[in-house]
């Protein structure tokens, strides 16, 4: 059976093209994955959902942001890809700044199951305006500093950004202990293989 749609109760067409009435608002915040999936985003980039549970700016609260991760082109010399990759997994508990290192001074291969570990994590990230390289006057919302903007829980740099202690302190166990991203800072932690990480024997 058709549907009667009655177009008259659409403003603006260009919302409707460019979806920007989902836009997240701009802001950071406390997040929680929801999904990740491989080569399945816009031209066959990876897709990162996340619900926004407190934020700056209350309107967004229960919001899924769609990201959209590209992997480098065919014959790049530039992957800017693998960091983003990196620091989600990293923000998120999956592996430690010093297994990662572990890892580049070895093999220098990884394999992190971000689709199967990723739903259910908490972080913290804030979103950015960005201007369309061709238009400047679209404006895309994304994860900010260049798509790298992803944060520990227990990071010290996300202090005093918008919260919800209740769900923090139900899941926090699930991402575990922060340690800095470089091992030779004041105060940084050694920690043994495996410890708090369910792929250490990926690594």
């Amino acid at each position: 059976m058709a549907l009667s749609l009655n177009l008259r109760e659409i403003e603006n067409f260009n919302d409707v093209k460019s979806g920007g009435f989902q836009k997240t608002p701009v802001g950071k915040g406390l997040v929680r994955c929801n999904s990740f999936s491989e080569f399945s985003g816009h031209k066959g980039a990876h897709e990162l959902k996340f619900e926004i549970i407190a934020w700056s700016d209350p309107s967004a609260i229960g919001m899924e942001h769609h990201e959209n991760i590209f992997p480098p082109d065919p014959g790049s010399d530039k992957d800017y890809c693998t960091p983003k990759l990196l620091r989600l997994a990293i923000a998120t508990g999956i592996i430690t700044p010093k297994q990662a290192e572990d890892v580049k001074s070895g093999t220098g291969e990884v394999e992190i199951d971000l689709v199967g570990a990723l739903p259910g994590r908490l972080m913290f990230t804030e979103i950015a305006a960005n201007a369309d390289k061709k238009d400047a006057t679209k404006f895309y919302h994304n994860v900010g500093d260049f798509g790298n903007a992803y944060f520990h829980i227990h990071d010290p740099r996300v202090a005093g950004w918008a919260t919800n202690q209740g769900v923090l302190n139900a899941q926090a166990a699930l991402v575990g202990k922060w340690e800095p991203t470089t091992t030779s800072a004041p105060g940084a932690a050694a920690s043994a293989p495996g410890a708090d990480n369910p792929f250490a024997s990926k690594v």
